[in-house]
């Protein structure tokens, strides 16, 4: 890799490829060149993924032949030139010894793709399916399945607002149970599954019934809300498919997650690292660099002791084992004091630029044993950086050499749909149609939508006075849901009469277990059937509900708009 030039000389500073699998991080201000710098390192000819907190990484796709004009002018500010800007652009990178063939070949052999998980805005990313059953290599090693499932939960957890610890909270440990229950079982679950796994899981009593209902309601308030639907369409998180090559062509793959609230930042991130690190373990070892993960901005991802965000446990266990197979981590941030210090430690090839503060300063310094070079990254100019390998020379200063890409800045929403309609800009993955993504499983695993008992007949429903609706299959807690669920809609009706003689219909839903945390709800239209949904089975009502005494009871308490008596501690569907 041809970083840059020493000052005041023509003396290339190149550094091996291979040097990255033992991780790297770069280190600067805003205006040191810190991204250009980075950019650079990951056009280092092996598939990359890149986490985008800022948005400025999709930078790397334009990369144009010849570097014309007129492939700048759709991304050129309207009050600047397009001409000029080209023309410095073709100064500086035959000023750094970067000819345009040189250009052109990153432009060949370079696929890039950009994801917005959470957006439709670019190519989409479908997180449910990183809750699929992973490959029967993870699930046979214990430990990789176990971690893969707690980074997993970690990032539901924070998806909520919860900051749970995997060791101690029952709710982490009652969900990461549900969902190795499932893998377990040969299940394929998706997130409406495991809701509906935690209201009546498949193991003994742990977390008491109102406990997890409220874990399982808020998790269906974020599955049912209209911003979550973009989570659910796109690309998996098919880390096989998302760094394999092809004759010529080497995949980079940006992850924009600029538009994402901090929850929705550290939930994708937990989720993407849990995957890369189930990947890595199933690797064969590698003298080689195989692939490269860069994080741009990690400070807040990976903080200091006490604090471990989802993104924190898979990443540190990253750089700690996945350089064996080859696979190596690049980190970047102008904040070096918010980085822990095992990752910190964990690097051999240092990049570091300007510092803002003396504290920064010590604090790089400190972890590279080189105290003595306080005066020297002090001095830095823009664009300068001081060069560092843990195993590999004297410590050296250069300037970052011209960029081969147009770096415009941050991409706006207007701008990456823009890139991503290009033509030239084809991703790497194509998002499956709903019905490929809804039958398709990378691992052969079982559908996990709820099913009914085993039993191979279909008795028909018991004799009753009382008038019967039948709950939609697609609705459950108020939020849609595919597959089948066992259940009846308990309807009251009330018809207190008006002046005008007209009857006011007032009706209720009455859910199982009867408690005050789960209160009668208005209906809506097309939530209950006349008739029962194809396949459906019976089973008995408890033996405390008679259905001519109980149930007139129930009518009267929620016409009269009491609460309901909490009657029995387990679920049960009728």
């Amino acid at each position: 890799m041809y970083l840059g030039r020493q000052p005041g000389s023509d003396e290339d500073v190149k550094v091996k490829n291979s040097r990255l699998k033992t991780h790297g991080i770069v280190l600067g201000m805003t205006g040191s060149g810190k991204t250009g710098l980075s950019l650079e390192l990951i056009s280092s000819g092996v598939p990359v993924i890149c986490i985008d907190p800022k948005g400025d990484l999709g930078n790397l796709g334009l990369v144009f032949k010849g570097l014309a004009a007129e492939a700048f002018a759709p991304w050129v500010p309207p009050k600047e030139d397009a001409e000029a800007l080209a023309a410095q652009w073709r100064k500086g990178t035959a000023g750094s010894g970067i000819d345009l063939d040189r250009i052109a070949h990153l432009a060949d052999t370079m696929s890039f793709g950009l994801y917005t998980p959470g957006s439709e805005t670019g190519v989409p990313v479908n997180v449910l399916g990183a809750l699929r059953r992973p490959p029967a290599a993870t699930l046979a090693d214990s430990e990789a399945c176990r971690g893969l499932v707690q980074d997993t939960v970690s990032g539901l957890m924070g998806l909520i607002g919860k900051k749970a610890d995997p060791v101690k909270d029952p709710n982490h440990i009652v969900m990461s149970t549900v969902l190795e229950t499932a893998w377990t079982n040969g299940e394929d679950p998706d997130l409406e599954a495991l809701v509906l796994k935690l209201v009546d899981p498949p193991f003994k009593k742990f977390l008491p019934p109102d406990d997890r209902m409220e874990l399982a309601m808020k998790l269906n308030g974020v599955v049912a809300a209209p911003s979550f639907k973009p989570w659910t369409k796109g690309i998996p998180l098919d880390m096989d498919a998302l760094l394999a090559t092809s004759p010529g062509k080497t995949p980079v793959s940006v992850f924009n997650i600029a538009h994402l609230n901090e929850d929705q930042r550290h939930f994708f991130v937990g989720l993407l690292f849990g995957r890369l690190l189930a990947w890595s373990r199933a690797q064969p070892g590698s003298d080689d660099l195989r692939a490269l993960v860069f994080f741009d901005e990690v400070a807040g991802y990976v903080p200091p002791y006490p604090k471990s965000p989802p993104s924190k446990t898979p990443l540190l266990t990253l750089m700690k084992q996945a350089r064996a197979v080859g696979l190596g981590v690049v980190l970047a941030t102008q904040n070096p004091i918010d980085l822990d210090y095992k990752a910190l430690s964990n690097a051999g090839l240092w990049c570091i630029g300007r510092l803002q503060t003396k504290q920064d300063r010590e604090r790089v310094l400190k972890g590279i044993g080189q105290q003595k070079l306080d005066d020297t990254v002090r001095k830095l100019e823009p664009r300068q950086f001081l060069l560092y390998q843990a195993k590999g020379g004297d410590p050296v200063v250069f300037n970052s050499r011209y960029a081969m890409c147009y770096l415009k800045g941050p991409f706006t929403r207007v701008e990456i749909a823009q890139f991503v309609e290009c033509p030239l800009h084809r991703p790497i993955l194509e998002p499956a149609s709903s019905d490929t993504a809804s039958s398709s499983s990378g691992s052969g695993a079982t559908s996990s939508k709820p099913t009914a008992p085993n039993d191979d007949t279909l008795p028909s429903p018991p004799p009753s006075k009382v008038d019967r609706s039948f709950l939609d299959p697609k609705v459950v807690f108020s939020a849609r849901l595919e597959g089948a669920f066992e259940g009846r809609a308990f309807e009251d009706v009330a018809e207190p009469k008006r002046e005008d003689g007209v009857i006011a219909v007032d009706e209720h839903r009455i859910w199982f277990p009867l408690g005050d945390s789960l209160p009668s709800e208005p209906r809506r239209e097309g939530d209950v059937l006349p008739m029962p949904p194809s396949g459906t089975r019976y089973v008995s009502l408890p033996e405390w509900l008679d259905e001519t005494k109980e149930l007139s009871a129930l009518k009267k308490q929620a016409a009269d708009g009491r609460p309901l008596q909490q009657r029995s501690d387990s679920l049960f569907t009728a």
